[in-house]
């Protein structure tokens, strides 16, 4: 599980900086929603194992918290720049 909480939540915070959106937290849920979604239709690999309901909430948790994370940090790093900014002018 640990495992999958890094694949899951890296990619989504560094996506959640990138972007500096709040919709990315609730996009990259729905994405690893999708992927799982695929798997067990078996649109693409081999279908899913047994307890895979698990992978599934905790891999949309993680995409949820990694997402808003990025955000997050993202705006607290933009936040000092931008009072900086405004002191010096």
């Amino acid at each position: 599980m640990l495992m999958l909480v890094i694949a899951t939540a890296v990619p989504s915070a560094l996506g959640g900086f990138l972007v500096g959106r709040l919709l990315v937290a609730f996009i990259a849920p729905g994405i690893w929603a999708l992927y799982m979604l695929g798997l067990t239709q078996e649109w693409w690999g081999y279908g899913v194992g047994d307890g895979w309901q698990y992978g599934l909430i905790v891999g949309v948790a993680a995409a949820g918290a990694g997402a808003a994370t990025g955000v997050l940090v993202r705006r607290a790093v933009y936040r000092g720049t931008d009072e900086t900014l405004r002191e010096v002018s």
